[in-house]
């Protein structure tokens, strides 16, 4: 049966309807598109607790996803906002207004750097945006000998090490590694770093397990495949896992011959408990750029300023959100003249098509003779 909902006036109806829960949602969406499938058109939905009903669309339930969707985005903005302006944070609230409520990043979505404000752990989409702050960094100062590895990357290698070592040389999903392993043996690249998570407990330091591979803490590593050196930053001044050690060893068994040692990598020391992927960040940074300034933050301040970068480079990347930043607000638009009577469908036919055309024809060969050098004859005349 057709549903009640048949134009704009009557689809606001559903603003007045309670929403289910996003899980009932969910079941019903799979068994609408069954429905769907076997040719139905809309469902029962009851309206009040009088027991009356409404046909309603299939449709129905992903508008409702949807309407879910923007409410959870809707209210981590708006804790985002608050707590940049319980910081003073001006400018952060500035470069808020140069994102969109909705994007896909590189790695998860743009309402996920709402958790930059506020003292929540970073995890390794966070992370991820972060190395991607830093290689920006590192090519403005012309440091072109290293690859910084993001999270998918650290946990294919993981994965690939405790699993399917035999696999390495053959398995398709490992090219990336295999790449960056050939540009090592090549001399293009002399340095790799990343950020990792480890899982500290009681006072030692191991690579995460489970299906996410996340652990309680970020480290900075640096693998200066010249010298040898395997170095390791921890914020909270714990040994290195020995698993790490094995792992970069055999994965750089792979393709160069070399001996390595442990050393360590300066970091800063953590005192809140929820900076250490911030600080690891700048112990790479500043590994690869020592004449690089980056100023002297509190663990607040230093938020903001990955935040701010992050948006920078989203910016810069994007050609349509680099726009936006310097567009200008539409002008006003100007108000309907009462007096004002349209064209009759003649006189559109007869005459103004024509001359329009005729006007276009003119600027079309102006164009032409000005800007392509071009002529244009008539019976042996040239214009």
């Amino acid at each position: 049966m057709p549903s009640g909902i048949t134009n704009l006036q009557t689809a606001r109806l559903l603003l007045k309807f309670s929403i289910p829960a996003l899980s009932e949602i969910n079941i019903l969406d799979q068994q609408a598109q069954a429905a769907s499938n076997a040719g139905y058109l809309s469902f029962v939905y009851p309206i009040d607790s009088d027991g009356n009903m409404l046909k309603l669309p299939l449709w129905v339930f992903g508008y409702w996803q949807q309407v879910h969707v923007i409410a959870s985005m809707q209210g981590r903005w708006r804790s985002a906002i608050k707590w940049f302006q319980k910081q003073g944070m001006n400018d952060a609230l500035k470069a808020l207004t140069r994102l969109p409520w909705k994007y896909n990043l590189s790695f998860g979505d743009v309402s996920d750097l709402a958790s930059f404000a506020s003292e929540d752990w970073l995890t390794s989409s966070h992370v991820s945006q972060i190395s991607l702050v830093i290689e920006d960094e590192l090519k403005a100062n012309h440091v072109t000998n290293m690859v910084v590895l993001n999270q998918n990357v650290i946990d294919k290698l993981i994965s690939v090490f405790r699993y399917s070592r035999d696999a390495y040389l053959t398995e398709k999903s490992c090219f990336h590694l295999h790449d960056i392993g050939n540009k090592l043996t090549e001399g293009e690249y002399t340095n790799i770093a990343f950020q990792l998570s480890v899982h500290l407990d009681q006072g030692f330091a191991v690579l995460p397990t489970g299906e996410e591979l996340m652990g309680n803490h970020w480290v900075a590593v640096v693998v200066n495949v010249g010298t040898g050196l395997i170095m390791y930053g921890d914020s909270c001044d714990v040994a290195l896992p020995q698993e790490l050690v094995n792992m970069i060893e055999w994965w750089m068994g792979n393709h160069i011959t070399q001996t390595f040692v442990t050393s360590t990598l300066p970091c800063s020391k953590e005192i809140d408990g929820f900076l250490c992927a911030l600080l690891s960040a700048n112990a790479l940074t500043r590994y690869f750029c020592p004449g690089l300034n980056l100023g002297d933050c509190d663990g607040l301040c230093e938020r903001e300023k990955r935040f701010m970068q992050i948006v920078d480079l989203i910016q810069k990347t994007d050609f349509k959100l680099a726009i936006s930043k310097t567009r200008q607000p539409p002008p006003a638009e100007p108000r309907a003249d009462p007096m004002y009577t349209p064209a009759s469908r003649r006189k559109i036919e007869d005459d103004q098509i024509f001359s329009e055309v005729a006007a276009v024809r003119i600027k079309q060969i102006e164009t032409l003779k000005k800007e392509m050098n071009l002529t244009i004859s008539y019976d042996g005349g040239t214009a």
